[in-house]
């Protein structure tokens, strides 16, 4: 392959993962905005959708981040999952076309851009192509430890959102026996 193909590639590349890390970073804050985006359309508990907004964020976060830095991992498994991330997503676009209309902000870049569901699954397509195109030609880092990395990097990722942003409804403890001025609590 010339130089100039490896260009492109790395171009692509690190054009996905941005896209990606920003799609993260929309979500993000506020995450509650997410959150209820996700209990609105899909009616699951809100503590589900406290995890599930996390998560989905926190993994969106890391391949992002991979697929910037070329660290694919062992046989392109982060440009794999993310591919299977965009296939998920854009079932939920077609369940959110089909069940609210295409007049709808689909939340794929929370309240930053408005956007419908028939744009996103544009988008998606163009994503998923360019993808499949780095998944079948750009190597990234074949390193030993750019290997590792990627993992790493996934679960490290999916931690540390949980506890910079922690679930307050698991950890929720009632403290108004301690502030309250009633004599036999003191």
């Amino acid at each position: 392959m010339n130089k100039a193909w490896r260009f492109l590639f790395v171009l692509l590349s690190v054009a996905t993962g941005a896209l990606f890390l920003y799609s993260a970073w929309t979500k993000l804050f506020p995450i509650e905005a997410f959150e209820y985006t996700m209990v609105e359309v899909t009616h699951i508990p809100l503590l589900i959708a406290k995890v599930a907004a996390r998560f989905f964020i926190s993994v969106e976060a890391a391949l992002g981040a991979s697929i910037v830095l070329h660290l694919f991992g062992k046989n392109k498994w982060a440009l794999k999952v993310a591919f299977g991330l965009l296939v998920f997503f854009s079932g939920y676009l077609i369940f959110l076309w089909i069940k609210q209309g295409n007049n709808v902000n689909c939340g794929c870049f929370g309240d930053a851009i408005w956007m419908k569901p028939s744009t996103s699954l544009i988008k998606n397509a163009v994503l998923l192509l360019i993808i499949g195109l780095l998944i079948r030609y750009h190597q990234g880092f074949n390193y030993k430890w750019a290997r590792i990395s990627a993992p790493i990097l996934l679960v490290a990722t999916i931690a540390t959102s949980y506890i910079i942003f922690p679930v307050y409804e698991i950890y929720k403890i009632d403290l108004n026996a301690i502030y309250t001025s009633d004599p036999k609590f003191a």
